[in-house]
């Protein structure tokens, strides 16, 4: 109670002291650490903030004020890295923040475009369950068009590695944003077509590896598949489990 009146009266010195005496005899409280990290900010010592912000989110992480403040703070990290000309560093601040906030949409989508303008498809498709899981309230909502865009490259990015029912997924998500995206419905066709037409070859191949008994390697073949098909997942599955029984009967009458 005394170090929020300090704070009320900007003496954020006065107010940290109050705070760490609180954390020195409950380290645990949320409140005080939040606390003592806004005082700490408030007094531009960024770095010791960031210690106290963390322990207040590792105490209570859906405390939205404490993911506010400690995503503020890394990305004035990002800045700073970026005036240094600093860019791997400004962007690993900025993962950071979106890691801190996971609401905050428009980092996530800025994130994103600046992997995707270096190629880096791999650190989209990585990132994209976090984003999907962290804003299933955004989702519901159903309004925000950051999101609805930064789920739509997550899609590009498993799209581009050719793995069509990842990105059909993340297509899914994005459309429960009640957003126009002509890219989004143009991507959707694009998927539904060279997915049919991929899926096919593939299952050609392995129907060829089952007429030779080499069932270990159609199973392969087939897992291939799934990562490509869009709608047919549940006979790829059949075809795999059968497969897998004929490897076991197999295996057993030859002990």
């Amino acid at each position: 109670k005394t170090g929020r009146d300090y704070l009320n009266l900007f003496q954020y010195d006065k107010a940290f002291e109050s705070f760490k005496k609180a954390i020195d005899l409950d380290p645990n409280n949320w409140e005080a650490n939040f606390n003592a990290g806004k005082a700490l900010i408030k007094l531009k010592r960024l770095d010791e903030a960031e210690k106290y912000l963390i322990s207040a989110k590792k105490s209570n992480p859906t405390e939205v004020d404490v993911q506010k403040a400690l995503g503020a703070i890394y990305m004035n990290f990002a800045k700073a890295a970026q005036t240094n000309g600093q860019t791997a560093k400004k962007l690993e601040y900025q993962l950071k923040a979106c890691h801190a906030y996971p609401a905050a949409t428009k980092v996530w989508l800025s994130l994103f475009e600046q992997w995707w303008d270096n190629n880096e498809f791999k650190k989209i498709k990585e990132e994209g369950d976090y984003l999907y899981k962290n804003n299933s309230a955004l989702l519901e909502e159903g309004d925000d068009k950051n999101l609805q865009q930064a789920l739509v490259m997550v899609a590009k990015a498993y799209y581009n590695d050719g793995e069509y029912n990842k990105s059909e997924s993340f297509l899914n998500y994005a459309s429960k944003i009640r957003q126009s995206n002509d890219e989004l419905y143009g991507l959707k066709r694009q998927i539904k077509n060279q997915a049919e037409e991929k899926v096919k070859k593939i299952l050609d191949q392995a129907e060829s590896e089952i007429e030779k008994k080499d069932y270990k390697k159609a199973i392969e073949t087939l897992q291939l598949a799934q990562k490509v098909a869009v709608s047919n997942q549940s006979e790829i599955e059949n075809k795999i489990e059968n497969l897998e029984k004929q490897i076991q009967i197999n295996n057993y009458l030859t002990d």
